[in-house]
């Protein structure tokens, strides 16, 4: 396994970590394994501009999960407005680029 794919791996497993300790037990192991697979297969395909799309997915399902968010805006002290507001600024270069129609 190669280092983007490994530091991917371990950044999402933080991730699924601000979800609650309920929907990580029962979902969590499921939700790594299927990362995992994900990941991997992307770079495989398109190497960082695979990574990226399959990153963009999970950005796109934290920011429409209550918990990830609420968990970031304790973390940073950022309000969800802000992280929202910066957030669709985000989307919409990644729109433009072609990575939005790849989630569905």
């Amino acid at each position: 396994m190669n280092a983007p794919v490994r530091a991917s791996l371990q950044l999402y497993g933080v991730i699924v970590r601000l979800y609650p300790a309920t929907l990580q037990q029962q979902f969590g192991a499921e939700m790594l394994d299927v990362f995992e697979e994900q990941i991997e297969e992307a770079w495989a395909a398109r190497g960082v501009a695979g990574l990226l799309q399959a990153w963009w997915c999970v950005f796109a399902e934290v920011i429409q999960d209550p918990a990830p968010r609420r968990v970031f805006q304790l973390l940073f002290g950022v309000p969800m407005l802000s992280l929202t507001t910066a957030s669709f600024f985000f989307v919409l270069l990644f729109w433009a680029s072609g990575f939005a129609r790849t989630c569905r």
